[in-house]
């Protein structure tokens, strides 16, 4: 599979294979920062039977025929109206939007709610907080890292996998259909 988006080069691509296989082909899936739509045709790819589903706050954002255009800042407190509207909750969430850690936990706080049992959260980039990226401070660093605090005892959290740039919360529950 061949797809143009920098989730590849980033080595992303083989966590969202097998989030893909553990979801199927109807996955319903929304991505947080557009841009030039290249994951949007990944994701139509990998959920041909599915939703697909893209926020930005740039209308200029390019989405490809076949999926649902958002135009919205990732903050926005009417975001969860907005995609409840499309679909009663999401099998994955993908924040790929500002990368600016603040503004990440906003979106996953606003979001998380969404996420159906047994589905998944990502955010992606949080490397940029790492002293390899000095052109970017440490809050995406700090964001990755606050995450850890949701793996309480009683929090619907069930974990939380990171590697490089990709933190991945899957939450409590299993998937129904």
């Amino acid at each position: 599979m061949k797809f143009a988006t920098d989730k590849v080069d980033h080595g992303y691509l083989p966590s969202y294979l097998n989030i893909a296989a553990q979801l199927g082909a109807a996955g319903r899936v929304c991505e947080v920062g557009v841009w030039h739509g290249g994951s949007m045709h990944m994701w139509q790819s990998l959920f041909p039977a599915g939703l697909v589903c893209g926020v930005d706050a740039d209308p200029a954002a390019q989405w490809p025929p076949g999926t649902i255009r958002i135009v919205s800042p990732q903050d926005d407190a009417e975001l969860p109206e907005i995609l409840g509207k499309h679909a009663r909750g999401w099998d994955l969430i993908v924040d790929d939007a500002s990368h600016d850690g603040p503004l990440t936990r906003a979106t996953f706080d606003l979001l998380w709610p969404l996420v159906r049992p047994g589905g998944f959260y990502v955010i992606e980039d949080w490397m940029i907080g790492l002293p390899s990226w000095p052109q970017y401070g440490t809050g995406m660093l700090e964001t990755a890292q606050g995450l850890l605090t949701l793996l309480e005892r009683d929090s619907d959290v069930e974990d939380i996998t990171f590697r490089y740039g990709l933190a991945v919360l899957r939450k409590k529950g299993r998937l129904n259909g």
